[in-house]
């Protein structure tokens, strides 16, 4: 895939893209979606910033990080630059646009679900597997 097709799959989806040097972005309700798609490197970032890390507090680390292990899916969260994040990274090469879809809606119900799930599915559902013990 394409920087021009990720673009073009964007547009379909929101009303609203911007591309702002190297990347596409996108108002979503209170949320900003980011993508950054780089053929040179072969990688593709969706993300959407979720909340300043201001403090180090050791309960919500381990709340996020057992996230990433069970409830988050293909999307993870990542600390970056004093920002929490919600992202997905992949190859650029081998995404398809089915799996570009998901992975923005995984993003995107992620940072959504952030305080709450901290799951990648929508509010009110559940994963047989969201629970291991």
């Amino acid at each position: 895939m394409t920087p021009e097709h990720i673009q073009t799959l964007l547009e379909s989806r929101f009303k609203n893209v911007v591309q702002v040097q190297d990347r596409f972005e996108v108002s979503v309700g209170a949320m900003r979606l980011i993508v950054m798609a780089h053929s040179d490197t072969d990688r593709l970032r969706i993300m959407v910033p979720v909340a300043a890390v201001d403090h180090a507090d050791a309960s919500t680390f381990q709340r996020l990080l057992e996230a990433n292990f069970i409830t988050t899916l293909d999307a993870r969260y990542a600390i970056y630059s004093g920002i929490l994040w919600a992202v997905v990274l992949t190859p650029l090469a081998i995404i398809t646009e089915h799996v570009f879809e998901i992975a923005v809606t995984e993003v995107l119900q992620l940072a959504g679900n952030t305080g709450s799930s901290y799951c990648a599915w929508p509010s009110g559902t559940s994963a047989r597997f969201a629970q291991l013990h």
